[in-house]
């Protein structure tokens, strides 16, 4: 790979996109709970909120993640129920419960930075699949855009873990100073790449100067639509220093 590719990695909600629903253990277990026997239905919906408790605590102390059919299969096979299938059930009830939508400035924003010679990625903290996260970006008409979709639950690591950072930079091929971060929280998707090595683009409402960013020199921005503009003034940047080094 070429010292001179260059990478965008986009977080999602609160980013590209609209706040997502959230996937819950209720409204999991109420969904699923509707294809077994009504004499099953009360003990699973027990042990799924065992399962799920169990899953959230080592999210939330170790920095860990699972997928919902890890979820559900070890609830099945503790109920001794055959578990084929279960992806097909997840991505429905997925599909019903919604994503939040690619917003249209978001949309442009990505096809001007794939236009300037990035490739864009997603990187995401979810419990929705990779094919849900894709659907959602087909529906926006910039799923083609993305020459990698990063998902916490399927990789077993959220962010701001340094793993999650270290599998997103195996699966695009790329090193820390290829990569620039765009994200609206600031410890997963700001100061975690940056202590990955990559460079990071802030996206704080009201575009006001905090001191950690300022400590940080971090690019802040109000809009996504301000993005564009950002990185060809970054990439220039860059360029001036290397002419200077020479």
């Amino acid at each position: 790979m070429s010292i001179e590719e260059k990478w965008v990695i986009f977080d999602y909600g609160g980013t590209l996109a609209l706040p997502s629903p959230r996937v819950t253990c209720n409204n999991l277990g109420a969904y699923f709970s509707r294809v077994l026997p009504p004499q099953q239905r009360e003990q699973f919906l027990h042990i799924l909120q065992r399962s799920w408790e169990g899953a959230d605590e080592r999210g939330r102390a170790l920095g860990l993640d699972v997928s919902l059919c890890t979820i559900l299969h070890d609830v099945l096979r503790e109920l001794n129920i055959p578990f084929v299938g279960t992806q097909h059930v997840v991505d429905s009830f997925l599909r019903q419960l919604g994503d939040g939508e690619v917003t249209p400035a978001a949309a442009a924003a990505v096809r001007e930075i794939k236009s300037q010679g990035y490739k864009i990625g997603l990187a995401s903290n979810t419990l929705r699949s990779s094919k849900v996260r894709i659907e959602s970006l087909q529906r926006a008409a910039i799923a083609d855009e993305f020459s990698a979709v990063i998902i916490s639950s399927e990789i077993g690591f959220r962010k701001p873990h340094p793993v999650f950072f270290e599998i997103l930079l195996r699966r695009i091929g790329a090193i820390p100073e290829q990569v620039v971060f765009v994200g609206d929280t600031w410890h997963k998707d700001v100061l975690a790449p940056i202590e990955s090595g990559m460079r990071a683009v802030w996206i704080a409402e009201g575009n006001k100067a905090d001191p950690v960013s300022v400590r940080h020199s971090v690019p802040l921005i109000s809009d996504i639509s301000q993005l564009p503009s950002l990185l060809a003034q970054m990439s220039m940047a860059v360029s001036a220093s290397r002419d200077v080094q020479y």
